[in-house]
């Protein structure tokens, strides 16, 4: 059983762009928008080679009514959230550099767009910038340094386009980040060390379907608070036991398709564990009874490793079919076969 967890995370700009068209902020007859953001937006409109969302729009009117693309702060007038989403007419256009002009950006949403290029370095400028999602594209080249310096990101997702390179270990400068998503791209290398001085904030660590290798850093093991790890496919090796715990606040731990190699028989188990994948990998040992205490497991594929052993006869872990523990070098038990008597 294979987790499908993308496709829950993907809707949060898209539901994000219906709240903001069905329940915009009311006006009030007062003019919201900015004269500087009117100009950034012209701009913008212009780089984008004039898209729909914006096309009826020529500055002389309220560009606060923009709801469809934009969310306007009635406290400080200006510009917080932007949206760009697909469109033909902006295909093979790059990221415009006038988006930092909007100096007031809190969330920045481009998602399945043919938009091309690399993250403009003016976006650094962007001080109280908070969330940058940038999903679906078709965006390439290294992930660049000067995110680091944008100290307001709580949110980095990085998702589904053409990123290339190392991942740069100054990331973890960013001490309010939450959640750091990066998987599906081309990123090579190995996780940079410096990742365990990532503050207590970080909770979600997402680099799957990436071709990310070598050995996971064992200062990742410092991070208590992470609840989501998703490592899955991409050519990792080594130890990851250390990234388990019973002190670890984990609900999902996805390390499937991989060439780890440690002994799962003792590793401590989350409570709070619910989705588990370890498959495809070189993993030995027994299943530990921690397994069979959760109550929450809706998740979970053990396959394709040199496990042995008898599958613990407790918990849900006889809920799952024979898929999630097939193709081990002697794992044994409900739903397998039974195990030789001695």
């Amino acid at each position: 059983m294979q987790p499908k967890l993308k496709q829950q995370k993907m809707g949060n700009p898209i539901l994000l762009l219906l709240f903001i068209i069905f329940f915009p902020f009311p006006s009030h007859g007062q003019k919201l928008c900015h004269p500087s953001d009117v100009r950034a937006l012209l701009k913008i409109k212009a780089a984008l080679n004039n898209p729909s969302a914006m096309s009826s729009w020529n500055g002389t009117t309220d560009c606060c009514t923009l709801y469809a693309i934009l969310y306007c702060d009635p406290t400080t007038n200006r510009v917080n959230n932007l949206i760009i989403n697909n469109d033909p007419r902006i295909d093979g256009r790059t990221i415009p550099s006038a988006i930092s002009q909007l100096n007031y950006l809190t969330s920045i949403i481009i998602f399945h767009t043919g938009l091309v290029g690399s993250i403009p370095p003016s976006f650094a400028n962007l001080k109280y910038l908070q969330e940058l999602y940038l999903y679906g594209n078709r965006l390439s080249g290294p992930i660049p340094e000067f995110l680091s310096r944008m100290q307001s990101l709580t949110t980095l997702r990085l998702i589904d386009n053409g990123f290339s390179g190392t991942i740069p270990a100054s990331l973890s400068d960013l001490r309010n980040l939450s959640y750091l998503t990066l998987h599906s791209n081309k990123l090579t290398g190995t996780i940079p060390d410096s990742f365990g001085n990532f503050s207590t904030q970080l909770q979600v660590l997402e680099l799957e379907d990436n071709r990310l290798s070598g050995e996971v850093p064992r200062s990742l093991g410092n991070l208590d608070s992470l609840t989501e790890i998703h490592l899955q496919n991409n050519e990792f090796t080594g130890d990851a036991s250390f990234l388990f715990g019973t002190n670890k606040s984990a609900g999902e731990i996805y390390l499937g398709n991989n060439a780890f190699e440690f002994n799962f028989s003792d590793v401590g188990i989350p409570s709070g564990l619910w989705g588990l994948d370890i498959s495809r990998n070189k993993i030995f040992g027994s299943i530990p009874e921690g397994l069979a205490t959760l109550t929450g497991l809706v998740v979970l594929n053990v396959s394709d490793n040199d496990l042995c052993g008898e599958i613990p006869q407790a918990g849900k872990l006889q809920t799952f079919n024979n898929s999630a523990y097939r193709k081990n070098k002697c794992l044994c038990g409900n739903p397998l076969p039974p195990c030789p008597k001695s």
